[in-house]
Parts: C-alpha cells; structure tokens; sequence
C-alpha cells in the first residue's frame, strides 16, 4: 500500500518543480528584454555618432556613412519590434508565474512587482 506522507513529499517536489521552471521562464524574458533596450540604445547612439561625423566628412567617407544610415534605421525598427514582443511574453510569463503562486496559496504579489518594474 502507498505511503501517504511519500505521496504528499512527491505532490510538493512537483509543486516545487514547477514554480522553479515559471520563476525561471519570467527571469529568462527579462533579462532578454534589457538585453534588447540596451542594444537598441546602442544602436540609437551609433546613428547620432553618425550623424554627427557626416558633415565634416570627405566625400567617400559622407558616401560610405549615408549608405549606414539606413542600415541602422532598419536595425532600430527591428530592435524596437523585437522589444514589443519581448515586453508582451514577460508580460504574459509573469501573469503565469502570479497565477501558479495564487494556486499554491501566494497571493501577496508586491515584490514581483517592485523587482520586475520598468
């Protein structure tokens, strides 16, 4: 016959098992989503370096900075899509996680938000 205390000992590892892979799912999206902010700042930052260097420039140089231009406009447009997706699936994923502690009986969820703010 079965254990009642080893079925219960089994239910909370599960338990345990899955509120580690949700917590794990919401920190892996954030941390992509600064990783993206920050390349996109960096990539703003480039086009106003470029910008600024273009009018002093010779004439291949002012030709080989236009043709850049556009290539980090479409950069920026990409990485600010990628950030919309982004921001959307750590949303969802931290609406998962608060669910998952509302199921195991966690309803104060202050410090989820105080950490996670933006």
């Amino acid at each position: 016959m079965f254990d009642l205390s080893q079925l219960i000992n089994e239910i909370n590892e599960l338990k345990s098992e899955t509120y580690l892979n949700y917590s794990k799912k919401v920190e892996i999206a954030h941390k992509m989503l600064i990783s993206e902010k920050n390349k996109s700042i960096r990539l703003k930052n480039i086009r106003k370096k470029v910008e600024l260097k273009l009018p002093n420039a010779s004439y291949k140089k002012k030709k080989v900075l236009k043709a850049l231009i556009p290539r980090l406009d479409r950069k920026i447009s990409i990485s600010n899509k990628k950030i919309i997706q982004l921001n959307n699936i750590f949303h969802k994923y931290l609406d998962e996680f608060k669910k998952h502690r509302e199921i195991l009986g966690l309803t104060d969820h202050s410090f989820l938000n105080e950490f996670y703010k933006d």
